[in-house]
């Protein structure tokens, strides 16, 4: 019975996959060329995401929902330094050499009692007394709002 070479090639089956297999790269030699078009990629926030995060720990960027991301700082030297203050980089906090923000006292004097007047729609006086309720004013503290809905305040006049 005569063998019947089913192969159109005068190498074996062993020769073949050395020509075909590259043990250099541990894979099989390709003569090829690919070329792929990618459309237009279009991002939904509603229907896609992308993180962003530390792939050694595993931890993303959050990002709230007013789009604004949570940030965590660490000083580590005393010549570095963060200042707060409001959006137009003006009006910063104050620091005191102990490190606690500084603070505005609204009374000075001592006081023991803190009475509320309303005078107008626009207008609350808060006054510091000794005495309890009925007790000697001290100072009063009058906040002036912009308009009856007093959401926001004109000015406040300690006298």
């Amino acid at each position: 019975m005569s063998e019947v070479n089913n192969y159109p090639s005068s190498l074996d089956q062993q020769q073949i996959i050395q020509q075909a297999y590259d043990e250099s790269l541990q894979r099989l030699r390709v003569d090829a060329e690919v070329t792929a078009t990618i459309g237009e990629v279009t991002m939904d926030a509603a229907t896609s995401s992308v993180s962003i995060g530390d792939g050694t720990t595993g931890n993303i960027m959050k990002v709230n929902a007013d789009g604004s991301i949570d940030v965590n700082t660490v000083i580590t030297s005393t010549a570095d330094s963060i200042a707060i203050g409001n959006q137009a980089g003006t009006n910063f906090l104050a620091v005191n050499t102990d490190g606690s923000i500084k603070s505005v006292q609204l009374f000075t004097l001592p006081f023991d009692t803190i009475t509320a007047l309303y005078p107008t729609s626009t207008q609350e006086q808060y006054q510091s007394r000794v005495g309890g309720i009925s007790g000697t004013v001290q100072q009063t503290l009058t906040v002036n709002y912009t308009d009856i809905t007093k959401a926001f305040i004109l000015n406040v006049v300690r006298t």
